[in-house]
């Protein structure tokens, strides 16, 4: 997971990926951390910079191939600052939002490193 992690946060923190959001009128990633559910926790979550990515790991052992299947979940943290509801003014800036995590997950969709394979998308959610 060690190596995972590093991949991801070298992919997440480069300065490519920092040109492409840019590109995409898009903020660059201010912080990446392992998920420890720091939103859930008002120290940890106020020490956070927006935007942000937590990186969460579980491996199910109990799978009959080995070395188990990963789960891999990003936690995109994205300051939205104006409603999304049918009568916010500024629609397309709030929504700003999702074409953030459309470029995270563009960018972290073909990692692969040596003892994982490629990653498959399972879910997507949005949740505030």
């Amino acid at each position: 997971m060690k190596t995972l992690y590093k991949t991801l946060l070298e992919k997440l923190t480069s300065d490519d990926t920092k040109q492409l959001l840019s590109a995409a009128g898009l903020p660059p990633i201010k912080y990446v951390d392992i998920y420890e559910g720091q939103y859930y926790n008002q120290q940890k979550f106020e020490g956070l910079v927006l935007p942000a990515v937590l990186i969460e790991f579980s491996i199910d052992k109990l799978r009959l191939t080995e070395p188990g299947q990963l789960s891999l979940t990003l936690h995109i943290l994205y300051k939205q600052t104006e409603p999304g509801n049918d009568h916010a003014p500024h629609i397309d800036r709030t929504l700003k939002y999702l074409d953030f995590a459309k470029k995270i997950y563009e960018l972290v969709k073909d990692t692969e490193i040596e003892n994982t394979g490629s990653l498959k998308t399972f879910d997507e959610a949005l949740n505030s």
